[in-house]
């Protein structure tokens, strides 16, 4: 069986690692992030989860929502926007969100998660960012939503490299991915994919599969962010 054997490094200006963690402070007290031992593979995606529930939970985050979506197509009964179309929500916030939230890379060496709400307050995110953002946008005015994690870089095939969203309308999960800046509904091709999972967000639909773990790696965990720092990656056979 292959396992990874990871190397890391203290991400810095990070509180160092030790009992439970210890909390960097703004200089108001108040807590930024906390360094935690890392929860393997599955653990980082069980937080991009967390961060998902957190902002579909988020009266501001729901706002937004409503505010992209005012202008879809109307219920003929009501001649309100008609928010039981997932299709045309999908379209609404794909949309703003090609014109509205840049793509950054994140910092060199990092991997760094951020709430929906610092997303859309920063304007910017890469993948993971995007992702939760949507996420939250879309189930926040009920769109079922699932994360797909893929190997899609040719040059380390074996390695997951990019998440995106998805959504369920119409008896079918369809590809949510704002990095792709095209539209609601495409996803990678099938041949740009070496391998992938699925991480179900909506209990009582289809498409729970586990994350298997990866191991050795720190990760920074806030209030806003998640981070962890990633230098060498190589495979040791038990």
């Amino acid at each position: 069986m292959n396992l990874p054997t990871i190397h890391t490094e203290r991400v810095p200006n990070s509180p160092i690692p030790g009992n439970n963690g210890r909390a960097s402070h703004h200089r108001d007290g108040s807590a930024f992030f906390t360094r935690v031992a890392y929860p393997g593979l599955d653990g980082v995606l069980s937080e991009i989860k967390r961060l998902v529930d957190e902002g579909k939970g988020d009266p501001a985050v729901r706002s937004k929502a409503i505010e992209i979506t005012q202008n879809i197509p109307a219920d003929p009964r009501t001649g309100l926007p008609n928010r039981r179309n997932y299709g045309k929500i999908a379209d609404a916030v794909y949309s703003w969100m090609k014109k509205n939230i840049a793509y950054v890379n994140d910092p060199d060496g990092i991997e760094w998660l951020q709430t929906a709400s610092k997303t859309l307050e920063l304007g910017f995110g890469d993948c993971d960012d995007q992702s939760v953002l949507a996420g939250a946008l879309l189930s926040s005015i009920g769109v079922p939503v699932r994360f797909r994690v893929v190997k899609a870089n040719p040059k380390k095939k074996e390695a997951y490299s990019h998440v995106y969203l998805q959504y369920h309308d119409k008896n079918s999960w369809k590809g949510f991915d704002p990095t792709l800046h095209t539209k609601a509904g495409d996803e990678l091709a099938d041949h740009q994919i070496f391998g992938s999972q699925k991480v179900d967000l909506s209990d009582g639909l289809p498409g729970v599969q586990n994350i298997k773990p990866i191991i050795g790696l720190s990760v920074v965990v806030g209030i806003t962010y998640l981070a962890y720092r990633q230098y060498t990656l190589t495979n040791k056979t038990n």
